[in-house]
């Protein structure tokens, strides 16, 4: 199963592939494949100003465990030159809902549905082209914004990875899009293991 989905400067997507079980046992074991992408049909880009810009767009995810398909909106705000001098990032992922498979509803983590995952710790390396990364080589950190009312954070047991690129050059020397990967993964048996691709674009 392909989803893909797509803003005005970035194309992404999602697949799983799942290998049945079957009676007879020809096909040994329950194999599982799932990959993440992404593309622009625009140059990389970076800006050499200091500024914050925030982007919007989608992110397409896929359930490592299961195969099942996620869908939801990918909100991150880019600092180009904080008050130490860096680039950093922080991200949103809202209302991350089941769209293929067994799983049909919200995102779920410690049997909580999820409303949003907080994304920080995200560095913006010092290349022409600006490649988003783990900052200084670590996790970025991860944080659980359950729908329930009234209830607390929860945070990542494991470790998170992210990765893209910024391209097009718009009239106000900021990047015009932003696209990658990212997953989340925790250390317990059968805990989260998910995939993920967004693509989003400058807010005006």
């Amino acid at each position: 199963m392909v989803r893909c989905d797509s803003t005005v400067y970035t194309r992404f997507g999602v697949w799983s592939e799942t290998v049945p079980l079957t009676a007879e046992g020809a096909v040994p074991g329950n194999t599982v494949a799932h990959r993440t992408f992404g593309y622009s049909p625009l140059a990389l880009e970076t800006t050499t100003l200091s500024l914050v810009a925030d982007y919007a767009g989608e992110t397409l995810s896929v359930d490592d465990n299961t195969g099942n398909l996620y869908s939801g909106t990918f909100e991150p705000t880019v600092n180009w030159g904080d008050d130490n001098g860096e680039d950093n990032i922080t991200a949103r992922i809202v209302d991350l809902k089941g769209v293929y498979g067994s799983a049909r509803d919200w995102f779920q983590h410690e049997s909580q549905d999820v409303g949003t995952i907080f994304l920080s710790g995200i560095d913006i390396d010092g290349s022409a082209t600006a490649e988003l990364s783990d900052a200084d080589a670590t996790a970025p950190s991860v944080r659980f914004g359950y729908r329930a009312s009234g209830a607390r954070d929860g945070a990542l047991a494991g470790s998170a990875t992210i990765s893209g690129k910024f391209v097009g050059n718009g009239h106000s020397e900021r990047p015009l899009g932003v696209l990658g990967t990212w997953s989340i993964a925790e250390t317990a048996a059968n805990g989260l293991d998910f995939k993920g691709s967004f693509g989003a674009g400058l807010n005006p």
